[in-house]
């Protein structure tokens, strides 16, 4: 049962039930006293009864006029409830002061509801009633008595009346104050939770931003990362949190630059290479914002990047690509014409050193020869850069291959006292030139064998990784710097002192040929180095050459 009513300061319903309840109980004891007194009364002339019993009707209308007062300061359930209680009062005995005491309740009740003047106004009304009803009923026996008592009973009842209102009165107040207050803290309720669903949203789309986004402190320690951060670099918030960004960054020259730039209050935008957990390096695109406060003092730097590994890698295979056409054309053009000569030279060094005369020179001559000889294979795989070497393709599984070269590989691993790992798992055969992929697949090996310090491990794999066969060759050295990742690959760059600086790029000229990609992760722990083939991606190349 709803109880409260807030115009009525919640107390509307329960004092009309008060009132209903408490006249209920009135007109049935009332009708219980006069259905008990029936017998008492005799067959008399109305008349007569009313000249008896004068008091009876001055009684009624003293209760008529405060029936009528109440009404008036009341509502209707007041009045019923004064009127029965009045018949109450007169048919109990009204010499009974017990009795005119509950006169007291209507005044309570309604200085409660309304206000003291109102309670003030029904006292004085009851009183009033009381008052006359006193004299008829009395006959004027004891006026002195009668007006004392009633003026005792009217204070009673005004001091009830007037402390009674101004208790409500100061509840009332308190309860319009503490309706406003939860007024004011709904709607502020309702703020906060409506700000702490947007900043929910906002949370949520940065933590599954497809971007990378770091948040820093003013010093570069790290106070927040998103899932992006750890799906690219492998570690987690905790692992970084607090730690200074330089951990993550490889040019430190580069990272002060860009600190210098957003301390002072710029933005900063541009490439970075950063390093992953396991140490890797990858290459992003970053923006970099400083945050500030209310005081527009900069306490925070926000750093936006997105993983451009990708494009990085093919921007340098399209550039290598580029610059093996170019050699591959010159190699075409002038590989022959150059070999030529060197053969005609080479036959007269040899015809020469058999000569008598020229027997003192002998050691010259084989010195000779062992250079052009020396030559002659540089021109050999610099032919091999050729872009339209005629090739002889035919279904063979890369696995057979690798088996097949696997005691040379074993030889080249023993002199440098490395051991080599072979973890190869059922692939499909592929259209495959199978001199040139031998080619590839040492040049590969030796240069990871070269890579190593001795006792090193070397392992090879080969899978099927969704529509890819994949060749991975991984060493244990130290990894390739940043300024050399870049230009692996291009003709005549090398970093060996006997090098020609043509064996990668045979290798990437070779992939490309065979419609595949080579790509390279390095780090701290080793390199690795992965063929990408597509299965029967040259079905059609049988008619295309030799």
């Amino acid at each position: 049962m709803k109880w409260f009513d807030h115009k009525n300061y919640g107390y509307k319903k329960l004092i009309n039930e008060i009132y209903a309840f408490c006249t209920v109980i009135f007109v049935v004891a009332v009708i219980y006293k006069f259905w008990s007194s029936l017998d008492n009364f005799p067959n008399i002339p109305i008349t007569s009864l009313i000249k008896k019993d004068i008091p009876i009707i001055i009684f009624m209308i003293s209760v008529l006029f405060g029936f009528i007062l109440v009404m008036k300061y009341s509502n209707v359930s007041a009045g019923i409830f004064i009127l029965s209680m009045f018949i109450f009062i007169f048919v109990f005995g009204f010499q009974d002061v017990h009795f005119k005491t509950l006169l007291v309740i209507p005044v309570i009740l309604v200085a409660f509801t309304k206000n003291k003047t109102a309670g003030c106004l029904i006292a004085i009304g009851c009183s009033f009633s009381l008052f006359l009803t006193d004299i008829f009923f009395y006959k004027y026996s004891y006026p002195n008595i009668i007006l004392e008592s009633d003026i005792i009973f009217t204070g009673v009842m005004l001091i009830s009346a007037w402390l009674t209102g101004n208790l409500a009165g100061i509840e009332r107040q308190h309860r319009q104050l503490l309706r406003k207050s939860l007024s004011s803290l709904k709607k502020e309720i309702k703020a906060r939770k409506k700000a702490n669903e947007k900043m929910y949203q906002l949370t949520r789309a940065v933590e599954l931003s497809p971007s990378i986004i770091i948040i820093t402190d003013f010093k570069g320690n790290i106070e927040y990362t998103n899932q992006k951060f750890k799906k690219v670099t492998g570690f987690s918030s905790d692992e970084v949190l607090n730690k200074s960004i330089d951990k993550l960054i490889i040019n430190l020259d580069q990272e002060q630059h860009v600190w210098d730039a957003v301390s002072s209050g710029e933005e900063w935008s541009g490439e970075l290479c950063s390093k992953k957990k396991n140490g890797e390096l990858f290459w992003e695109r970053v923006s970099v914002l400083p945050l500030r406060n209310n005081e527009n003092i900069i306490t925070h730097f926000l750093k936006v990047s997105e993983d451009i590994t990708e494009h990085k890698q093919m921007e340098r295979e399209i550039a290598r690509l580029d610059k093996l056409n170019l050699v591959g054309e010159m190699a075409a053009g002038i590989g022959h014409e150059i070999r030529n000569p060197l053969t005609t030279v080479r036959g007269f060094l040899q015809f020469l050193a058999t000569k008598e005369e020229c027997a003192k020179y002998k050691s010259y001559y084989s010195l000779m020869i062992e250079e052009l000889d020396r030559a002659n294979s540089i021109i050999t795989e610099y032919l091999s850069l050729a872009k339209d070497k005629p090739l002889k393709f035919n279904m063979t599984n890369l696995n057979s291959i690798i088996t097949t070269l696997f005691p040379l590989i074993q030889a080249d691993a023993l002199k440098k006292n490395s051991s080599v790992n072979l973890e190869m798992k059922d692939v499909p055969d592929l259209l495959l030139d199978e001199n040139e992929i031998r080619q590839l697949i040492l040049n590969l090996v030796r240069n990871a064998l070269e890579a190593m310090p001795l006792s090193g491990n070397l392992t090879i794999k080969t899978f099927s990784d969704v529509d890819n066969v994949v060749l991975e060759i991984q060493d244990e050295g130290k990894g390739i710097p940043l300024d050399i990742m870049e230009k692996i690959g291009t003709p005549f760059f090398t970093t060996k002192d006997d090098g020609t600086g043509l064996g990668l790029a045979v290798c990437y000229s070779i992939a490309a040929r065979h419609d595949a990609k080579i790509n390279v992760k390095t780090g701290s722990s080793g390199t690795t180095f992965s063929v990408r083939f597509l299965p029967n991606q040259n079905k059609n190349k049988n008619k295309n050459y030799l």
